[in-house]
């Protein structure tokens, strides 16, 4: 990973795959273009209904980041698919303060049912880190569902990335495409950016 200058750091994610939707603050037509996009190059044989195209317009408008720190995407591998969200942050030590990636990675994971397990992890362009799986009980039959955090640190630059779906055998099931996801992602110094 670049060691950027936090004030001039971005997130950049590089995946050459269709299954996945950006959330973006965009325009209508820009959204409606991408959706478009999804569902012929990802779900051509599926017929998208407009409640459909309504929905997936609605769940990116809700989820886009307000912010140039934060990177969301939805992987939804066809229409009857459960979509898997990802959520990923970068932060910054203070000079009082330097992040711990456990405590990062449990306190993205939120309220679960048994303390998480921390485990190293390394991915390719951020490097060494650790991951934890969470577990909460939903809903009126305290269904388990869980999610999967990343940590990873570059200099005085955090990356959290919180993977969740509301079936957690999907996530489980598509956990392959989320670690390509993870994997492809990196911080730039945007000054190197604009200089290429």
């Amino acid at each position: 990973m670049v060691d950027a200058d936090p004030q001039r750091a971005m997130l950049r994610i590089e995946l050459d795959a269709s299954d996945w939707l950006f959330a973006e603050n965009e325009d209508g037509p820009t959204r409606a273009q991408r959706i478009q996009h999804w569902h012929t190059s990802t779900a051509p044989r599926e017929q998208m209904d407009d409640a459909m195209r309504a929905w997936l317009e609605l769940t990116l408008e809700a989820l886009a980041p307000s912010n140039s720190d934060e990177l969301v995407a939805v992987h939804l591998p066809s229409m009857a698919a459960s979509p898997t969200t990802v959520r990923v942050r970068f932060t910054t030590d203070t000079p009082t303060c330097e992040l711990d990636l456990d405590e990062v990675v449990r306190r993205s994971l939120g309220n679960t049912v048994e303390p998480p397990k921390v485990e190293p992890h390394a991915a390719v362009q951020l490097g060494r880190g650790v991951r934890a799986v969470g577990f909460r009980l939903r809903g009126p039959g305290r269904e388990l569902d869980g999610s999967l955090a990343f940590g990873f640190r570059a200099g005085q630059i955090v990356v959290s990335v919180l993977c969740a779906n509301a079936d957690f055998g999907a996530l489980v099931r598509h956990a392959s495409a989320v670690m390509e996801f993870v994997d492809a992602i990196s911080i730039v110094d945007t000054n190197e950016e604009g200089s290429s």
